[in-house]
């Protein structure tokens, strides 16, 4: 019934895939999945003896494609390859994962599939408030807020009918990030996108001062059915993810005890400030843009 499609960085951290892995095992009933692939791009210099022995285990192939040259940022590598594992399978449903994003509770596909009745795209949802009506349409603050919001999924757990894919052509490397497009032309057909809303996060690290409402992509539990470390790929490869640093000692004990710990220990959501989270959050989001554009653009200079 449905094809599950995890995107794994080569060189990332391999013990969060295995955790991935082995609670899609524990938590599914395996009648609900078709087939479960591991999908990753390899060139001339990359090496991963450890992947194969770990999907061993569990009785999984992994299907490596070389990226085209058009496929430059990490959106569109990811977005290539899921787009290439849809090809050759065949099931009535795809579902994206994230390989740090697994669920942590039984019934979770269950519910994914409950709200497929209802519209052609569930999963988790993005965790910020769609932008306020008079925000301008033609700034970058609307097109990051009205797409990058709880109005659609987020392909880190993306459920899509393939015959609504099909049916429109639509590819996962479309859009502005991997598999976006699809919610937005799901809503634009009239359908409400169905999801699970974030519910709850690790606590942050003893006296650093972070508020944790303000955190939405660090250790973040969707509906107490789905866990998503979040940036973990990026954060293996040296780049910096906000607000990870304030959650490194909850990012440490999760690894090593699991994120249902998370559903006795955390921080509840109140989703009573969400004009201020949305302002940190792209203030954090310009403030990184800059910093790219003064090290890539001769504007600059």
């Amino acid at each position: 019934m449905v094809d599950i499609i995890i995107a794994y960085v080569p060189n990332s951290n391999l013990n969060l895939l295995e955790m991935c892995l082995h609670r899609i095992r524990k938590y599914t009933d395996p009648e609900l999945i078709s087939s479960l692939v591991v999908v990753s791009n390899l060139d001339a210099n990359t090496e991963m003896d450890e992947v194969p022995t770990v999907l061993a285990e569990y009785d999984i192939d992994m299907h490596y494609y070389p990226l085209p040259a058009d496929c430059t940022s990490g959106s569109r590598k990811h977005g290539f390859l899921v787009d290439e594992v849809v090809k050759c399978t065949s099931s009535k449903y795809v579902l994206t994962l994230d390989s740090d994003c697994m669920p942590i509770a039984d019934g979770w596909l269950d519910e994914l599939l409950k709200m497929q009745r209802e519209c052609p795209v569930s999963g988790i949802l993005h965790p910020w408030k769609p932008p306020l009506l008079d925000l301008p349409k033609d700034t970058m603050d609307f097109r990051i807020r009205s797409q990058l919001c709880w109005d659609n999924t987020h392909v880190a757990c993306q459920l899509v009918s393939r015959c609504f894919i099909e049916d429109l052509g639509l590819k996962f490397m479309e859009g502005d990030d991997t598999g976006l497009l699809i919610p937005i032309r799901a809503r634009e057909k009239g359908w409400e996108i169905k999801g699970f809303m974030p519910t709850r996060c690790a606590l942050p690290n003893n006296d650093c001062g972070f508020d944790p409402e303000y955190n939405r992509e660090s250790c973040v539990v969707f509906g107490d059915m789905i866990y998503h470390h979040g940036g973990a790929s990026r954060e293996t490869t040296g780049h910096d993810v906000y607000p990870a640093s304030y959650f490194s000692d909850a990012r440490r004990e999760i690894e090593e005890f699991g994120p249902e710990l998370l559903l006795e220990r955390s921080y509840q959501y109140a989703f009573d400030r969400e004009e201020e989270v949305n302002q940190k959050r792209m203030d954090v989001a310009f403030e990184h843009m800059t910093e790219w554009l003064k090290n890539n653009n001769s504007l600059f200079d």
